[in-house]
């Protein structure tokens, strides 16, 4: 029969599932171990510092902290400022967004209602330039062109980590690369 062990604190047993061999069943029963975590998942340790069975997270569960992984690189790239060719890098987390937003639509507005238009941005670089309805409008475009792109490589990779059934295709999703930028 065999005994299982997850994740624990060391100098307590862990309560739940991954299988244990023999070996290091007799030195945790004999309270010769403790159990160890780290930034990859846990280990059994002996007390004479001899790993005894690494832990490995199921398959399943890599590829939920995977996509949270992905999530969290997506938030990022979308936060970490948007290149307009021939303006400058500006700022683009939720707040300088809902700004271009609103400048684009007042922009928008005024080239209707045939009014002039002009503000001056401030940039992430805090260098400031003047911009003029069309360019306002551009910028907005094309922050909603870059956010679409960050989603489109995040269901990209959502489908690769759905579609992996080794650990050898998923180790293969790069999570790192592929983002507009």
């Amino acid at each position: 029969m065999s005994r299982f062990l997850y994740l624990g604190v060391p100098g307590e047993v862990p309560r739940t599932a991954l299988d244990l061999t023999p070996h290091a069943m007799s030195h945790l029963q004999a309270g010769e171990v403790a159990v160890e975590a780290d930034d990859i998942g846990a280990y059994v340790i002996a007390e004479d510092g001899e790993s005894l069975l690494p832990f490995v997270a199921p398959l399943a569960q890599q590829k939920v902290d995977m996509w949270l992984s992905v999530q969290l690189k997506r938030a990022t790239v979308i936060d970490s400022g948007i290149d307009v060719p021939g303006i400058g890098v500006f700022d683009s987390d939720q707040e300088a967004r809902d700004n271009v937003s609103g400048a684009a639509a007042g922009a928008t507005a005024a080239l209707l209602l045939d009014l002039s238009f002009a503000t001056t941005w401030t940039l992430k670089d805090n260098s400031r330039v003047p911009l003029t309805a069309q360019q306002i409008i551009t910028v907005h475009l094309t922050g909603l062109a870059f956010i679409d792109a960050a989603h489109g490589r995040a269901s990209d990779l959502r489908a690769s980590i759905d579609a992996a059934t080794t650990q050898t295709e998923l180790d293969a999703v790069d999570i790192e690369g592929g983002w507009p930028g």
